[in-house]
């Protein structure tokens, strides 16, 4: 059977559709039998050095040239389904899973390899309320309550003086029996009639009477430290005195509010890649100061290029609280305490009622004397020299209880180990790379499409899901067409 077959040199893929250009033809005869599938043609040229042929409209592969005599071939082909059935293909509508189209740069590409080698990645962002240098939140019940001041060591230890050496210079007189005729203010306990003259001063004059020394102590509440920058908190303009109950200490503070400070950070994510590998081959983390690191999960925030902390600090109990939020989404809510209770120890003198308590008692004792003596005039010389006894007990007695101390403390020993560390938020990336770059595969593999698309909008690699072609095809020629369009050829 004599037919017109065309022959060329094309440079093609074994699975692209590319059809080539054909312009030398000869007459040939094709050898009995044959088949249309895998013909072989018998053509007589003076050579035969092409590597495809055309019939019609159906294209081949050539598989095998056997040269029979001088000017005699044999030219054994395989049809290219691909170029044969070229406007079918692109005619269909495939689930197309990759090609040279990437429909997302978010779509994972599984099948690069990740290597295991890393990268570390650092974005402080600043938290101007820390400071590791930090100071003390005092609370004392005043005048008015209960009330929070900003002290420095310095305050504490003048407090802790101010206390110790708080002794009224009255006080300091009846020790002594420093009796001078000549100060209206000095205490005189020999006679029963210069101790009931000193104690009219004591109770007039000195107002040493109470307990305002001797409660001093105990309206220290609580101190605590915390690394925060006082200025912060302030709750007042001026700083004003510190009262310890009524007593008026010589320590002016500033005084702290209860309520809490609270502000924003923005800080970028510094990501390595801009595509899928965000969430594939990239850990985010978060350094809260006095939180902790916390991870997050990266295939939430592949969109998103910075973080918003929000972040609320309370002086009064050392207390910190963060919003993490992406975007206007919420990613979490962290919190943590950065306060060391600090410890203050007092060997605190005995009050001043205390004292006058035991002067009195000691008064009391030289007028029941001179008492006893006016009721037997034979008694009076005894009773004489028992006043002189009992006034000089008196003032050894107020010196003793004077001279004695209770010790207290207020707190406990604790600590904020975090100060030491950083105290700026930071958001951290450990980043992975991969073997190639997935725009590489574009050309050899394509990229993830994952989509439904028209054959005839894709130009390059294109890799179908259960693709199947309609075309006057025999069986064969279509199992081998899905097959190629499942297994991944190339649209030329």
């Amino acid at each position: 059977m004599s037919v017109t077959v065309y022959f060329a040199n094309v440079a093609k893929k074994r699975n692209s559709t590319l059809q080539g250009t054909f312009t030398t033809s000869y007459d040939c005869v094709m050898k009995a039998p044959t088949s249309l599938d895998r013909p072989t043609f018998l053509v007589s040229a003076e050579t035969m050095d092409y590597n495809a042929a055309k019939m019609g409209n159906r294209y081949y592969f050539i598989d095998d040239v056997v040269s029979v005599r001088n000017g005699q071939w044999e030219v054994s082909c395989v049809l290219d389904v691909l170029a044969t059935y070229k406007a079918d293909i692109l005619a269909s509508t495939q689930y197309v899973c990759y090609s040279s189209y990437n429909s997302s740069p978010w779509l994972p590409d599984t099948r690069i390899p990740v290597l295991r080698t890393e990268e570390y990645f650092e974005q402080p962002g600043m938290v101007p309320v820390f400071d590791p240098s930090g100071f003390y939140v005092l609370t004392v019940t005043g005048k008015r309550g209960c009330e929070c001041y900003a002290v420095s060591k310095g305050d504490i230890d003048d407090l802790i003086s101010d206390i110790q050496d708080w002794v009224d210079d009255d006080i300091i007189k009846i020790l002594t029996g420093n009796y001078d005729p000549n100060n209206p203010q000095s205490y005189d306990f020999s006679t029963t009639e210069t101790a009931i003259e000193s104690l009219s001063k004591i109770l007039t004059q000195s107002g040493c009477i109470g307990n305002g020394y001797q409660n001093a102590p105990q309206m220290i509440r609580s101190c605590i430290w915390v690394p925060f920058s006082a200025s912060y908190f302030y709750s007042g303009s001026f700083p004003k005195k510190v009262y310890l109950g009524n007593y008026e200490t010589q320590i002016t503070a500033y005084a702290i509010s209860a309520a809490p400070y609270s502000n924003e950070v923005e800080v970028n994510i510094p990501w390595k890649h801009s595509d899928w590998r965000r969430a594939m081959c990239e850990t985010v983390y978060i350094r809260l100061p006095y939180a902790g690191l916390i991870q997050l999960a990266a295939d939430t925030l592949t969109a998103r290029d910075k973080l918003v902390v929000a972040y609320s600090m309370c002086a009064v109990d050392g207390t910190v609280a963060y919003q993490v939020k992406a975007s206007n989404h919420t990613i979490g809510y962290y919190a943590g305490s950065c306060s060391a209770p600090y410890a203050i120890g007092i060997n605190q003198r005995t009050g001043a009622g205390e004292v006058i308590q035991t002067a009195i008692a000691g008064i009391e004792r030289t007028l029941a004397t001179a008492i006893d003596s006016s009721l037997s005039p034979m008694s009076i010389a005894g009773a004489a020299a028992g006043a002189v006894l009992e006034g000089v007990n008196t003032v050894y007695q107020t010196a003793n209880a004077a001279m004695s101390t209770n010790p207290s403390c207020i707190g406990s020993i604790g600590g904020a180990a975090s100060a030491g560390l950083s105290q700026n938020v930071s958001v951290i990336v450990i980043a992975h790379t991969t073997v190639i770059e997935p725009s590489d595969m574009a050309a050899t593999m394509g990229r993830p499409t994952m989509a439904p698309m028209s054959l005839a909008s894709l130009t390059g690699f294109c890799q179908c899901a259960n693709a199947h072609i309609a075309a006057a095809a025999q069986a064969t020629e279509l199992n081998a067409l899905d097959m190629f369009l499942n297994s991944g050829f190339f649209i030329e």
